[in-house]
């Protein structure tokens, strides 16, 4: 994620902000990848989060991921994963990129999508 291409394997083990050691790749699209990611306090895993790494291709895409970040962060509902943190990774192989740290979802929107269920409407 430096500039040139990274496997996605090479970033499993790093820690984000000191709070968070990527696990595992969830996806990857058009600005970055996701991943399932243990959260770090006082030394040990106290959670999974969702980390999101973005490394937006100019600066009017950049601005609009931190417009979206900031609305991100004061929602909440029982159908949206809940916002944790949001930065800029300083240094290592993800230097630059912004990072979202969410809820981990227990399955994909995928997955959800395949079930006959409804969505309660609240």
């Amino acid at each position: 994620m430096s500039g040139s291409v990274v496997s996605l394997d090479t970033l499993v083990g790093i820690t984000i902000d000191g709070r968070y050691r990527l696990a595992s790749p969830v996806g990857a699209g058009t600005y970055g990848c996701v991943f399932a990611a243990d959260e770090i306090a006082f030394g040990e895993v106290i959670g999974q989060v969702a980390l999101k790494l973005l490394r937006p291709p100019d600066d009017a895409t950049r601005d609009a991921i931190v417009h979206e970040v900031k609305a991100l962060a004061q929602l909440t509902h029982a159908n949206l994963l809940a916002f944790r943190s949001a930065g800029v990774v300083s240094d290592g192989l993800a230097s630059g990129c912004i990072y979202i740290a969410t809820e981990l979802a227990e399955h994909s929107l995928e997955d959800g999508l395949k079930q006959p269920q409804r969505m309660n409407e609240d």
